[in-house]
């Protein structure tokens, strides 16, 4: 029973960290909604990549200049295919 309750808890959280990642990453949520996603990403390698691939997509993102919009848009999208290239392949 402990266990089915642990993997209920481990879905309704795997649910609700992502919608979150942003937040945590900008400090907007409180310190009980930090360790709630910090818990999750410690056991969770999917949501851990998430947050990870959203941090160098925001330092990424900082380096730009806003004088060169090619730059810009180089940037961006190296980082985004670098995060795509990453992430697991679905299906056959």
């Amino acid at each position: 029973m402990h266990r089915l309750l642990d993997r209920l808890r481990f879905i309704l959280e795997h649910r609700w960290v992502p919608r979150h990642a942003s937040e945590y990453l900008d400090g907007d949520l409180g310190p009980d909604e930090r360790r709630r996603v910090e818990r999750h990403t410690e056991a969770c390698p999917e949501c851990r990549e998430l947050v990870r691939g959203l941090r160098a997509l925001i330092a990424a993102l900082g380096t730009i200049c806003e004088d060169e919009p090619r730059a810009v848009a180089a940037v961006v999208l190296a980082s985004i295919q670098s995060q795509l290239a990453d992430l697991p392949q679905d299906g056959p």
